[in-house]
């Protein structure tokens, strides 16, 4: 026969999603206002310039909006308040809570939602404890989790119709009327109970007496200030036990757990990064190597991460160990190219609040080529900039995969679209946007260049013109009546032609521009 837990609780979950959409949420919309969130990470004394910032997204009032008429039409929910906390109406719980739900990106697609129920009475049993930490089972807050998720994906006040996968971590609260004299009696004695609610063992009178002693020793420092406390921290979740309080309002326990919770969020957020990291270099190196390098000293140097804190340490050598973070690092760096250390320099060049760039992954991009030697800022055309930048990334991961002929052909766009940009700045008479990107081939805009004394230097002249003739291997006919062969050699070449035409065109813009235009 269980024992009723009789005092009061609150319940907290780190809900965490992968967006299908890759796309960098860095923009308002009407559904979300977005903001970096460095005090993520700043409250943990590390300088959020080497740390992996996410941006908040603020519910607008058009998000609840859409809340209460989803509520009505899907659930026939009433729904009074216009802003968070709600009050509603939890049948698993048999009582009404107040509701509340925080929203971080993590560039660029790992989504971490905090949803918090206030402190309701209870007078119930483990097994009952144990089956409403399932987020999933708790309408009708486990819809509007579903429903931000969705809104998050589309931007939009439709959460679409597909039903929307999450990972939960809870942090159980309890406060049991127990005087502090005690209560380390009441825990003593019930503590199978309190460690199969933390692990969510419905069978923990028939638990191995092992398992409870485990677990007491791996959180036995976080336990040894207090002795009207308990603490138990495990990957399952958190469990918070504490006795009768004084009057005086508690401020300092609900921001130490916030910061526990916090750490569970981090631990899932890397966890999560560094099983997708391979996929997402594939894609966007240089936002992969940057992010990667921000959360390295996290999992290899956690001391000297969080030097500000014992406890904090403590707690986060516990979650790395639960959440294997340090093996999954390990797995996720295992033989990458020698271009990841090549970008490791850069990285403390352009950390400086690179976490308030409107434009992260773009901002990246140009910055390690800028810091590669091919500084693009001459550039003023924004789309033909990420043109060249995405072209140019691409040709280097190419190379590097022996894909020749896509480097060859991918240097080749990047040109055109280096030169379609100078010469669009150079005020030509007769010459708009519209007519040089529709109407000029390579060889057209390579004249205008040499006519105009943009490129003035005959031997990259005689290397553009070379590529230009490789690039008509995207001609099958061409490739095989000039029998050109893109071998590796011819690759470098083109690559770095790149790079020569981009020193080039910035030494123009610097001097020789003004007078061009004028």
């Amino acid at each position: 026969m269980e024992s009723p837990i009789v005092g009061s609780l609150s319940l907290r979950w780190k809900v965490l999603h992968v967006l299908e959409n890759a796309r960098e949420v860095q923009h308002k919309s009407m559904v979300f206002n977005i903001a970096p969130n460095p005090g993520v990470f700043s409250q943990f004394g590390v300088s959020p310039d080497q740390s992996y910032v996410p941006q908040v997204l603020q519910p607008t009032i058009v998000y609840h909006q859409a809340i209460r008429r989803l509520l009505k039409q899907r659930a026939a929910i009433r729904l009074d308040q216009v802003r968070f906390p709600y009050r509603l109406e939890v049948p698993k719980l048999k009582t009404d809570i107040s509701f509340t739900l925080q929203a971080r990106l993590y560039q660029p697609n790992i989504l971490s939602l905090t949803t918090a129920f206030s402190s309701v009475p209870v007078s119930t049993s483990a097994g009952t404890l144990i089956g409403i930490q399932d987020l999933h089972d708790l309408k009708p807050v486990s819809d509007i989790v579903r429903w931000t998720i969705g809104m998050v994906e589309t931007l939009s006040q439709d959460p679409g119709g597909q039903d929307r996968g999450y990972r939960a971590k809870p942090l159980v609260r309890l406060q049991v009327n127990v005087s502090p004299d005690r209560f380390q009696t009441e825990i003593d004695h019930y503590l199978p109970e309190y460690v199969g609610i933390l692990i969510r063992n419905r069978g923990y009178e028939r638990m191995q007496p092992e398992i409870v002693t485990r677990l007491l020793e791996k959180n036995a420092e976080f336990n040894v200030k207090s002795s009207d406390e308990l603490l138990l921290i495990d990957k399952q979740g958190i469990l918070f036990v504490s006795g009768e309080t004084s009057p005086v309002p508690d401020r300092e326990t609900p921001r130490r757990l916030s910061k526990v919770h916090d750490l569970t969020e981090l631990a899932l957020v890397f966890g999560s990064f560094l099983d997708r990291f391979r996929s997402l270099r594939s894609r966007k190196e240089p936002l992969a190597d940057f992010l990667l390098h921000k959360i390295s000293p996290w999992i290899l140097n956690p001391d000297a991460t969080l030097a500000n804190s014992v406890t904090n340490r403590q707690m986060w050598r516990l979650f790395l160990l639960e959440f294997g973070l340090t093996e999954k690092l390990t797995v996720a760096t295992r033989d990458l190219p020698a271009s990841f250390e090549h970008n490791r320099p850069y990285v403390d060049l352009l950390e400086h609040e690179w976490w308030k760039r409107d434009d992260v992954g773009l901002f990246l991009s140009d910055g390690f080529a800028g810091f590669r030697g091919v500084p693009l800022v001459f550039i003023k055309d924004n789309e033909l900039r990420k043109l060249i930048i995405a072209d140019y990334e691409e040709a280097r991961r190419s190379l590097t995969a022996r894909n020749y002929k896509s480097t060859i052909l991918l240097c080749g766009s990047s040109i055109e679209a280096l030169l379609t940009s100078v010469v669009l700045d150079s005020n030509i008479p007769g010459l708009n946007r519209e007519k040089l990107l529709q109407s000029f081939t390579l060889a057209a805009l390579i004249e205008l260049a040499q006519k105009h004394n943009i490129i003035a230097e005959k031997t990259l002249l005689l290397h553009l013109e070379s590529l230009r003739l490789y690039r008509n291997m995207i001609h099958p006919g061409v490739q095989i009546r000039k029998s050109i062969d893109p071998d590796e050699s011819r690759a470098r070449i083109a690559l770095e032609t790149v790079n020569l035409l981009i020193r080039e065109l910035n030494r123009w813009a610097n001097t020789a521009a003004p007078a061009v235009n004028a």
